[in-house]
């Protein structure tokens, strides 16, 4: 038998990678909206100005700008030894493994603060008019009240002739932080993950 030598990859890199957000009422079943790539399903949601930054109320935003990095974490697919009594023809006990139940889906990252209101709109969130003469109006939010939307977040890197997409639909914001400074010479930024179910995860290649 032939073997094949896989040669060695182009990488892909972190100047190609592209981050949408939307809100999951918004998203076609993905199981069979199978005439559009996911990038396109996801572009075409975006604002028409796709500033990554761009605040405001908009299906879906591109929001690679505001992330340093990110962690996609397919479901495990776990299997436990179960022992059994006496032993096989090599005399190892009798074991199984016994399928578990796949786990969640985590997408994460580390977001730099420096615009406001950039995603507060797919938590929605709703904000409290302060109105201060001498200070100017703000909007006041919290955390903890209510159940969070469900979203839809697509993290690709596409080039001319190669992508990868991957996909959470129906999923949580289920961390909004930590926000911290890291230094005296550094910057603001928080943590974010979303989670969603396995049944809600897809990856999807250019042919």
């Amino acid at each position: 038998m032939a073997v094949t030598t896989l040669t060695a990859p182009n990488p892909w890199r972190a100047r190609h990678t592209t981050i949408h957000i939307a809100k999951a009422s918004m998203m076609p079943d993905l199981a069979t909206a199978t005439t559009s790539a996911l990038f396109c399903i996801f572009d075409e949601l975006s604002d028409s100005t796709n500033n990554p930054t761009q605040s405001g109320d908009t299906p879906a935003k591109r929001v690679e700008a505001l992330f340093k990095n990110v962690t996609i974490t397919p479901p495990e697919m776990p299997y436990d030894k179960q022992d059994l009594l006496g032993t096989d023809q090599n005399d190892f006990q009798n074991a199984v493994l016994d399928k578990k139940p796949a786990g969640e889906v985590t997408a994460s990252g580390t977001a730099l603060l420096g615009t406001d209101e950039a995603l507060e709109y797919f938590l929605d969130l709703t904000g409290i008019d302060v109105t201060d003469a001498s200070y100017g109006d703000s909007s006041r939010y919290q955390l903890g009240d209510d159940d969070l939307p469900e979203v839809a977040v697509l993290i690709t890197n596409r080039t001319s002739t190669k992508s990868v997409a991957f996909t959470l639909t129906n999923a949580r914001a289920v961390k909004w932080g930590d926000v911290r400074i890291g230094g005296p010479d550094t910057h603001w930024e928080m943590d974010v993950t979303f989670k969603c179910l396995p049944k809600d995860f897809y990856w999807e290649y250019l042919d």
